[in-house]
């Protein structure tokens, strides 16, 4: 059972469509500074992976228990532009890769494809042995 304890609070995260990379920023380091590195992130890992995606277990799962297809599920996972390529081209991979490249759009929200990847990409890893990489994008972002 989930309980929440007396020391948990409230945190507001901007909500300017990047509110879960937000969110998940504030709870990594305690401000939003994190969300354009996490978007890349997640938009990198769904890329890379984009053979992993469409066989990702959570569709096989929800497929083995319900009568819903794991294209149909796959195809409800994605955003507009990555189903639009799915439904013309049958190509799971390809969509996964058209919602990758759109993940990079600051302020566009996501999909649960999206929440997938960010559970898989190796943040800790990355934020203990790329600091450059933080100092690189955080001094991109001041520029613009």
């Amino acid at each position: 059972m989930f309980c929440i304890s007396k020391e948990t609070v409230a945190v507001k995260a901007s909500d300017n469509g990047d509110c879960l990379y937000n969110a998940t920023s504030i709870a990594l380091c305690g401000d939003e500074s994190l969300a354009l590195l996490l978007r890349l992130l997640v938009a990198g890992e769904s890329f890379f992976s984009s053979k992993y995606y469409p066989e990702h277990p959570v569709f096989c799962e929800t497929s083995g228990d319900t009568d819903i297809s794991v294209e149909t599920l796959f195809s409800i996972a994605l955003k507009c532009q990555a189903e639009k390529k799915f439904s013309e081209t049958q190509d799971k991979c390809e969509a996964v890769k058209v919602q990758a490249l759109s993940t990079c759009t600051v302020g566009e929200w996501l999909s649960f494809l999206n929440l997938l990847a960010l559970s898989l990409c190796n943040i800790t890893t990355t934020l203990l042995f790329s600091p450059m990489l933080i100092f690189a994008i955080k001094s991109c972002c001041i520029e613009l």
